[in-house]
Order: C-alpha cells, then structure tokens, then sequence
C-alpha cells in the first residue's frame, strides 16, 4: 500500500500510453474524488488537500506498481488496443445509426397504420 503526499491511500490506476501499456502506478487518491467533490462544492476535510486541490486537482503523487515491461511488449501491446479502440469507435458509430433507423421505421409504421385508416373511414 501507498500513501500519497495527502496522506490518503494511494489509488492504482492503468497507462495505456505507447510507453507503457497495461503498466499500473500508483496516484493521488484526490484525483478520483476530484470530480465528485466539484460537483457536490464538498469542502475537502484535510487542509493540505484543499491547498492542492485549488492549485492543481492533486498533490502530484506517482510511483510505478510494476516493473517496466520489455521492448518487444511496449511494440507489440499498442498495436491491437489501437484496433480495439477503432472497433468500438465504429460500435458506437453503428447503434447510433441503428437506433435512428429504428426511429425512422416506427415513425413509418405509424404513417401507413394512419394512412390505412384514413382510407377504411372515408
């Protein structure tokens, strides 16, 4: 466990930078509440944390959870988590046109129930 310049718990978080793929470090705990507390307008309960939090959003703390990965596996790792970033920009993309083209067949469905009824009734 560490402990950052908070004196909070340190979180672990994941890069998914070229340089380091899929390593874990060590950051300030604030950086996750940060968003909460902005939100809420929580006042921070520790004095330091309020300073840094002003200032910047954290105390700046890092520290690497695992060792550094080898060459081969920082040139090979970026490769399918660019294509898996790609595949679910284009998911994404798809249900989007998908739920319009829905939309657009419900809205047409109830044309023709309309137009059919307009025709029965007179």
């Amino acid at each position: 466990m560490a402990v950052c310049y908070c004196r909070r718990e340190a979180t672990i978080r994941t890069s998914w930078t070229e340089l380091n793929p899929g390593r874990r470090f060590y950051s300030c705990a604030l950086d996750v509440r940060l968003i909460v507390d902005r939100f809420l307008n929580f006042v921070s309960d520790s004095d330091d944390c309020r300073k840094l939090n002003v200032q910047g959003g954290n105390c700046g703390f890092f520290g690497w959870v695992d060792p550094p990965m080898c060459a081969r596996s920082s040139e090979v790792i970026p490769g399918p988590l660019r294509s898996k970033n790609l595949l679910e920009k284009e998911v994404k993309k798809l249900k989007g046109e998908l739920k319009r083209k829905n939309a657009t067949v419900k809205m047409m469905f109830v044309l023709l129930v309309c137009c059919v009824g307009v025709y029965l009734f007179y």
